[in-house]
């Protein structure tokens, strides 16, 4: 079942506000914010399992395996967190004017600007062609 009503509203809204305070930091080539990482690392404290050695590709690596549905913050914290600790990996904030999301991509990718083509890099390549052409 869903933790949806288990977790209070000011909650969710303020661990929202800690992950774009996040991301806009990662963006930026600042340092993760420590507050950011002790609330992150409250929430991990929550999930029950256990570290489990796996092999993914030819390789092995370390994963936690969990021995129960985390709640939804958990599940959130633990995917932020997987994110957080890949060097290879950088966090972007979209380029579209109305777009409020940020993404992920490996680092020393193409020079990637929106979360996706469609519609963010769609509309501002229309925008930009449409003011070539006054």
């Amino acid at each position: 079942g869903s933790d949806a009503d288990a977790t209070p509203f000011q909650n969710i809204r303020r661990f929202r506000s800690r992950l774009i305070e996040l991301a806009e930091a990662l963006d930026a080539g600042r340092a993760a914010p420590s507050a950011v990482v002790s609330s992150l690392n409250a929430l991990l404290e929550r999930a029950h399992g256990r570290e489990q050695l796996v092999r993914e590709g030819g390789a092995w690596r370390l994963r936690f395996g969990a021995s129960a549905v985390p709640d939804g913050l958990v599940a959130i914290a633990h995917s932020v967190a997987t994110t957080l600790s890949d060097a290879a990996v950088e966090v972007h904030e979209c380029a579209a004017d109305e777009c409020t999301f940020f993404f992920a991509v490996p680092r020393g990718a193409l020079e990637r600007r929106w979360c996706s083509l469609e519609p963010c890099g769609r509309e501002t390549r229309i925008e930009r062609r449409r003011g070539a052409f006054r």
